[in-house]
């Protein structure tokens, strides 16, 4: 699972892949034959159209575009990136004829990273083309680092956020299953009071590690605010989740005993299942908080 990778080995050796905008043939086949020879993995798009397709499907790495181009042209498909979930962050590099001064600003104004004009030279490019990948995997790094807690390795609430957001979208348009899982640390104040802070954070980072064991790796586990976590169940319903939570129980009070705390701690969960008919994400994650706190009620009177 991602939140178990270290930050060093975030971003791993791949081969990058570039998406080429241009409407010229001769041009298009030109650009394709100096980033392959530069060992790129290269996408080729004859107008503005077929290339939000491909971003659609599979957004690459970086988009090198022609602005003069018919229909779409490079100013429209830019506005339409930087708009789209899968294009606002990717690096744009314009390619142009115009050398004047006001076509550049406009260029860079827009939201392009970078803009070449034409005719072409090949270093230039390839010098351009690594120096927006190398500040790419920097932001990419930082903004994957934003996105785990410090103290467990997972995700934090920032992240959950993000990814409940988009496993609830996915699930929307596929007519797909969907749950959300609350876990709530029972005896954790008391073992805070009693062992100190210490104790606490290495039970947090235990707990962690028992959840990331226990799911799928299309899960996601991550810390909402203090001993809650959440876990996302893509293509999982409630009956699915439930087994999951008695193994989480389970293994949590196996964990607490080799710890030596023994019955002192227990897992509180609650679970909710997505309704495509009127659930967003901040009712799903309320309706399996709301269920969390009855099985926390239920432990406190002894009935599981």
């Amino acid at each position: 699972m991602p939140s178990q990778q270290s930050c060093s080995n975030i971003v791993e050796e791949f081969t990058n892949r570039i998406l080429v905008v241009e409407d010229d043939p001769f041009t298009l086949k030109y650009l394709c034959a100096i980033l392959k020879s530069d060992g790129y993995e290269v996408i080729a798009a004859s107008n503005g159209a077929v290339a939000l397709e491909a971003i659609k499907d599979d957004p690459p790495d970086l988009v090198l575009c022609d602005i003069e181009m018919p229909e779409i042209n490079g100013f429209r498909l830019l506005a339409k990136l930087r708009d789209s979930d899968d294009g606002h962050d990717l690096p744009v590099i314009f390619l142009s004829a115009a050398r004047d001064c006001s076509t550049k600003v406009a260029g860079l104004d827009s939201g392009a990273n970078d803009y070449i004009t034409k005719p072409i030279n090949a270093a230039e490019l390839k010098a351009r083309i690594r120096s927006q990948l190398r500040s790419a995997d920097e932001r990419r790094v930082l903004r994957t680092m934003s996105f785990f807690d410090e103290l467990t390795g997972v995700y934090n609430r920032r992240a959950m956020s993000t990814i409940l957001s988009r496993e609830l979208n996915r699930a929307q348009r596929s007519a797909g299953k969907l749950s959300v899982m609350v876990i709530d640390l029972n005896g954790f104040k008391a073992i805070n009071d009693e062992f100190g802070h210490a104790a606490g954070d290495e039970v947090l980072r235990i707990v962690a590690a028992c959840l990331n064991e226990a799911v799928r790796s299309s899960d996601t586990v991550a810390r909402f605010g203090g001993d809650e976590f959440v876990i996302i169940l893509p293509q999982a319903g409630k009956d699915a989740a439930a087994r999951l939570a008695d193994r989480i129980r389970g293994q949590v009070a196996k964990a607490a005993d080799r710890a030596g705390m023994g019955d002192k701690l227990g897992a509180a969960i609650g679970l909710a299942e997505f309704d495509p008919d009127g659930d967003t994400p901040s009712t799903l994650l309320l309706r399996a908080d709301k269920a969390m706190y009855i099985d926390k009620a239920e432990f406190k009177r002894g009935r599981r």
